[in-house]
């Protein structure tokens, strides 16, 4: 990949210092190489998707990370999903099935202190802890895995068709980090995540 940008100083991005964005960006290359496994089933009651991608995604900037290669922010070594439905019982205007629904994606990056050390302004006395970091990108999220699973009621009417779900997301209450924040006061990072096991109800119709 050539010709890719990134903006350099992130807090200037809403500020009246955009009017001068150029002076922020760096222009670069990135490359990306991987495989992808399918495998598909398509029966009378079961029908099942299983996706696989092994990849390795990185970025090259001149005025960043001293020239080196450094991962991009959503390098994900694995993704893994697969679904399944399983028709329970089926008649000329009626359908009841199972559904299930199962990911497993690698962690993306993010940028973090990996230490801190002790300083001194000019003429001042008082010390300051100042953080220090390695290279871009340097942290690698946790895993993120999830498991939804559900069940439906389909009937077809004579001119239209009926669907009740009832399913329950992240069944295993797997709180997955969505991002992680700085606490200034503690100077700790701490992961945000966004939503735990949750039951959902819905029903659509069709024309």
């Amino acid at each position: 990949m050539q010709n890719l940008v990134y903006f350099t100083d992130a807090t200037q991005l809403f500020s009246s210092a955009l009017a001068a964005w150029r002076n922020n960006i760096d222009v670069g290359t990135g490359h990306s190489k991987g495989i992808e496994f399918l495998y598909e089933k398509d029966g009378e009651r079961l029908t099942a998707r299983i996706a696989y991608t092994l990849s390795k995604t990185d970025r090259v900037f001149p005025n960043m990370n001293a020239g080196e290669a450094f991962p991009a922010k959503f390098d994900r070594t694995h993704i893994l999903n697969a679904t399944v439905e399983y028709i329970l019982s089926k008649k000329s205007n009626r359908e009841i099935g199972l559904t299930s629904l199962f990911t497993f994606q690698s962690g993306h990056r993010e940028t973090v202190a990996a230490g801190s050390f002790s300083g001194h302004l000019l003429k001042d006395e008082k010390t300051l802890d100042v953080d220090w970091f390695t290279t871009t990108n340097n942290y690698q999220m946790p895993d993120y895995i999830r498991w939804d699973i559900g069940a439906y009621i389909k009937w077809e009417e004579a001119r239209y068709t009926s669907m009740l779900n009832l399913g329950i997301y992240n069944v295993l209450n797997r709180h997955n980090p969505y991002t992680i924040t700085y606490d200034g006061e503690t100077r700790e990072w701490k992961q945000i995540s966004l939503l735990p096991i949750m039951p959902s109800l819905s029903y659509r119709i069709q024309f």
